[in-house]
């Protein structure tokens, strides 16, 4: 146990070791020590007063990301998150991300996704500008404006101020999507945005006026036309296409557009794939588009024999999920023979129990 002597000891010993506390303007350069992890909670406000001087004018480049990389490394915990938000840095990491260092931009799009994970991060990202910065840099650096954007839109407000900020961010991941010269990763990350903006009326509506469908179902065939993502490097991505076919699809006019955009197929071909995680939002999406009665013949040719191996052998969820859809296609006459020659009679009764009688002439 310590006493108070030994504290006192303790104290008057380390007092040559407290930092400066002088403006940080008051040197020509940063100083290593005041930036140092061994300050604990005072290291956060240090290292946004650092990052709030002008690059290439109060302090170079180079010391800017050299602040940005310590700044990461006290990020582990959301209290070490929010006291960071508090202190301002979203409004510094902002103006960084227009640096013409792509090293600073890379860092600081990096320290806003870590703080935007927060809700007050992501306001105080909004607030600053952090959307319009993001659509502004979003083809100098790709893949980390992304990941920002991702980490931005995890919420309803924050999606809607990103369709409402007037910087056309749907619609120029849209375009990034679509461009054969931007990595997967950004890809990746580009989807798993959309995802969150359509998980509502108005960002479905968004996506549908920028040809989100089409865009997603041509990523997927081209994913699973590449060899390299065809393992597990493409594992996330095929997951996040899927999430956003699954909610495109379970809206009236989203499921439309995704069969105009030969969704069907897509939605097919990821069935076969071995994850349970991509199996159970491709089954999800095709519960919804088989509501359409254009979509139920179609289903249940090219999707009937892997829905009826799901059925018999998948996991509960995905397989009650394909069981929705089969059934959902069983109202077309032309679906139902073809899903009832898949099935075994004792299959037929067990699975999909006791069929709704169809009206006559239909």
């Amino acid at each position: 146990m310590q006493s108070h002597s030994s504290r006192h000891y303790v104290s008057e010993f380390l007092k040559d070791r407290h930092p400066n506390l002088d403006p940080p303007d008051a040197h020509k350069g940063v100083i290593p020590t005041e930036v140092a992890v061994a300050y604990g909670r005072r290291g956060a406000a240090k290292l946004v007063q650092v990052l709030a001087l002008r690059g290439g004018e109060e302090i170079p480049h180079e010391e800017h990301a050299h602040c940005l990389r310590v700044l990461l490394r006290e990020l582990p915990t959301q209290e070490l998150k929010a006291q960071a938000v508090w202190e301002g840095a979203p409004a510094s990491l902002v103006a960084l991300g227009r640096s013409p260092s792509a090293e600073v931009r890379q860092l600081s799009c990096r320290a806003l996704s870590s703080l935007c994970q927060l809700r007050s991060g992501r306001a105080a990202t909004i607030a600053a500008g952090g959307i319009e910065m993001m659509t502004e840099t979003l083809w100098d650096t790709p893949v980390e404006v992304t990941a920002a954007l991702s980490s931005l839109t995890a919420d309803l407000a924050s999606c809607a101020a990103a369709m409402g900020s007037g910087a056309g961010v749907v619609r120029n991941l849209v375009r990034l999507i679509e461009d054969e010269a931007v990595a997967v990763e950004a890809k990746e990350n580009a989807v798993a945005t959309l995802e969150h903006i359509v998980g509502s009326d108005a960002g479905i509506m968004d996506a549908l006026r920028s040809h989100v469908p089409r865009a997603v179902v041509r990523l997927v065939a081209a994913a699973l036309g590449d060899e390299a993502l065809r393992g597990p490097r493409g594992t996330a991505l095929r997951v996040a296409c899927a999430s956003c076919l699954a909610r495109l699809c379970h809206h009236t006019y989203g499921k439309v557009q995704v069969q105009e955009a030969g969704g069907i197929g897509a939605l097919a071909r990821l069935c076969l794939q071995g994850e349970w995680e991509v199996r159970k939002r491709t089954t999800a999406a095709l519960m919804g588009i088989t509501i359409e009665k254009d979509a139920k013949v179609p289903v249940a040719d090219l999707c009937g024999r892997a829905l009826v191996s799901m059925l018999r052998k998948d996991e509960v969820e995905t397989a009650e999920n394909a069981r929705s859809a089969l059934l959902n296609a069983c109202e077309h006459p032309k679906a139902r023979a073809i899903v009832q020659a898949l099935l075994t009679t004792e299959e037929l009764d067990y699975f999909l129990g006791s069929l709704r009688q169809l009206p006559p002439g239909v």
